[in-house]
């Protein structure tokens, strides 16, 4: 009995210690699960980023209108059409010059929204205790994911201005890089959100990587806003495999 008590204990521990991904149905999670999984989990990340001196880049001269879509996104990263969902902003912006304020700083959030996880926290936080029965949340569980999507949030909407050009500009200079390959180019990218908080969606090809591969790091450029961050694939997994 003395022997199984400290076991019993540390048991207890690393289960308290462990994610709510880990540990129960998504059906069961807390508002601060869903908090978590979708701003400081394997799947998304808080970025600082600096916005710079300058103004709103329109960028380089593109090859053609891969950014022409203006398909409209909400929060949870859905295309919404006939002007949104009521009671939300989510227009795209409109054309115009972009300004970005010089020297400020602010945490903007990355995150895989395709994984799987990530669409059970926006199936719970949508549907609430409806989750297990809505058939929409079913639908946003068991759809095919056929591209990588990558959700960046919390830029300020005015930065966005630019209409076409500013999505060719964000699709040349966003891409997926793994060590030792060929960095996975954008192949689309939808604007949503509203003149305070821009919601930016990028799709890229479903390129196959593996634990193997160890890191995949996210790369964008915004006029003078960089943002970069990596994802530990290890830490992807997800019910026995790499969900991204």
């Amino acid at each position: 009995m003395k022997k199984t008590a400290p076991l019993l204990l540390a048991l207890a521990i690393c289960l308290w210690a462990a994610d709510a991904w880990q540990t129960k149905p998504y059906t069961d999670w807390s508002d601060k699960d869903i908090q978590k999984i979708e701003t400081n989990s394997p799947w998304s990340k808080q970025v600082p980023v600096s916005l710079g001196e300058g103004g709103g880049g329109s960028g380089k001269s593109g090859k053609g209108s891969r950014g022409g879509n203006t398909s409209e996104i909400d929060s949870t990263g859905n295309s919404v059409t006939g002007g949104g969902n009521p009671g939300r902003n989510t227009g795209v912006q409109d054309v115009g010059g972009g300004g970005i304020g010089g020297g400020a700083a602010l945490t903007i959030t990355v995150s895989w929204r395709t994984a799987l996880p990530v669409r059970q926290a926006v199936a719970k936080e949508k549907y609430g205790a409806e989750a297990a029965t809505s058939a929409d949340a079913k639908k946003l569980m068991d759809e095919e994911q056929k591209v990588y999507a990558i959700m960046v949030s919390g830029l300020p909407g005015r930065s966005l201005r630019g209409g076409d050009k500013m999505k060719e500009s964000l699709l040349q200079n966003t891409s997926l890089i793994v060590k030792g390959k060929d960095p996975i180019p954008a192949s689309d990218v939808q604007i949503g959100g509203n003149e305070q908080r821009a919601l930016i969606l990028f799709m890229f090809p479903k390129t196959p990587l593996s634990v193997d591969d160890k890191d995949v790091e996210f790369s964008t450029k915004l006029g003078p806003i960089m943002v970069k961050q990596k994802f530990h694939l290890k830490d992807m997994v997800f019910n026995g495999k790499l969900d991204l």
